[in-house]
């Protein structure tokens, strides 16, 4: 079990979109994150999670940029984490989660380029890529850090999006980080299948507020399943 050796004390970090933010439907202290962090007897440095974000960088001309425009209503993942390196706020870190893949997949960058310069975000173009940043980062900061990558909660969004031609689904953003996860020895955690049987509809909202976003009962439910990995 990822979780079964780490002793009490550690610190821990969390990258992400508003799955794992605390902001979404004021869950500060009640998120997944939260939970494991008191399960673990730990200390949540920092949680990054933003909502909006996607794991890929806002470059000229992508799909993100064309949405956000100048105004940055959200931030990609890559430059979060990125300000917190600068900031030395990763050195003490000891656990990391990183979990992205909802609005990239809904922005739809391209899944690898094979870009050649990872020291600099802005060089950056791919979803892959994005998560090989931010990976590098964490450990430049901390070699000995335990990176846990979160794949993509289970969206309803998924059933509409399968349906779209020549469009990349979950289940290719899935697989991506499946495949970061096993280049880069990251402990990967894949929660879709085990919350999907936890969707509950439209009408009656127990473990989910809406088609993505997870209640304080869902919540519970992720990180139950998280400590059981």
């Amino acid at each position: 079990m990822i979780f079964s050796q780490i002793p009490a004390g550690k610190n821990f970090v969390v990258f992400g979109d508003s799955v794992s933010a605390e902001e979404t439907y004021d869950n500060r202290g009640k998120t997944y994150v939260d939970l494991i962090v008191r399960a673990l007897h730990g200390n949540l440095l920092r949680n990054y999670a933003i909502g909006g974000t996607t794991v890929t960088y806002m470059y000229q001309g992508s799909n993100i940029e064309k949405e956000y425009g100048e105004n940055y209503v959200a931030i990609d993942g890559v430059r979060v984490a990125d300000m917190a390196f600068r900031k030395h706020e990763l050195d003490e870190v000891d656990v990391a989660f990183i979990q992205y893949g909802h609005n990239d997949q809904y922005f739809q960058p391209p899944l690898d380029q094979k870009e050649k310069n990872v020291e600099d975000f802005s060089h950056i173009a791919s979803f892959q890529e994005s998560y090989r940043y931010i990976i590098h980062l964490l450990r430049k900061a901390n070699p000995a850090v335990q990176i846990i990558l979160i794949n993509c909660t289970y969206s309803e969004y998924a059933a509409r999006s399968n349906q779209w031609p020549h469009v990349l689904t979950y289940f290719d953003y899935r697989r991506a980080i499946e495949e970061v996860a096993n280049e880069k020895n990251c402990f990967l955690i894949d929660p879709w299948d085990y919350l999907q049987r936890y969707f509950d509809g439209k009408n009656e909202k127990h473990f989910y507020h809406d088609d993505v976003h997870l209640s304080p009962f869902g919540h519970e439910k992720l990180a139950n399943f998280i400590l059981q990995q």
